[in-house]
């Protein structure tokens, strides 16, 4: 009878068993399910953020590039202003030069002074042209109104059409960019009468 006794207890502990394992299973399952649809919200949560990641490391990149272009152009255009400034300084010194015309007539102080304007004026251009600028060579050429301002027109048989016969004010471009028109008289064809 003992025996039968400790079979019953076995048995009884053996179900008890079993229904704590099933209900720990139970548990179990509930546990993954949570813990899988946690890990489905983090997937979600890190592709948005990869996404995210991407997007702010391509505006990143193009902001690198706008200012890289930006410091381009201010390092190749930002003394401009000051350069136009030194422009009418230029302008200045060859009608001084121009107006004492054939130095043989001048006496020495004259012709020292006029020496010294000279150099300081060719000192000015050379360094003009060392920061990129260049004066435009407009006479002889056909009239193009990107790079002239026509303030004048005659009409001469032995110029072509549209040809720049004079340079009232020199024009001028720093780099690739014209700063300052020349202004000029152009040539217009006779109009022939019929």
């Amino acid at each position: 009878m003992e025996e039968e006794i400790k079979q019953e207890n076995h048995e009884t502990q053996n179900e008890i068993t079993k229904e704590e394992l099933l209900e720990k299973l139970s548990n179990l399952e509930k546990e993954y399910e949570a813990q899988k649809e946690r890990c489905l919200k983090l997937e979600s949560l890190l592709r948005v953020s990869n996404e995210k990641l991407v997007s702010l490391q391509k505006e990143l990149e193009q902001l690198k590039e706008h200012y890289r272009k930006e410091r381009e152009h201010l390092k190749k255009y930002g003394h401009e202003s000051m350069v136009k400034d030194m422009l009418d300084v230029i302008d200045n010194f060859e009608r001084a030069i121009a107006q004492f015309g054939n130095m043989e007539s001048l006496d020495q102080n004259t012709k020292n002074i006029l020496l010294g304007i000279d150099m300081i004026y060719k000192d000015l251009k050379n360094i003009l042209k060392k920061h990129g600028v260049e004066e435009l060579e407009l006479k002889g050429q056909i009239f193009d109104p990107t790079i002239a301002e026509a303030v004048d027109t005659i009409q001469d048989d032995n110029l072509g059409p549209d040809e720049i016969a004079e340079v009232i004010t020199k024009g001028y471009r720093l780099y690739d960019k014209v700063i300052r028109a020349g202004r000029v008289v152009v040539n217009v064809a006779r109009e022939e009468i019929t």
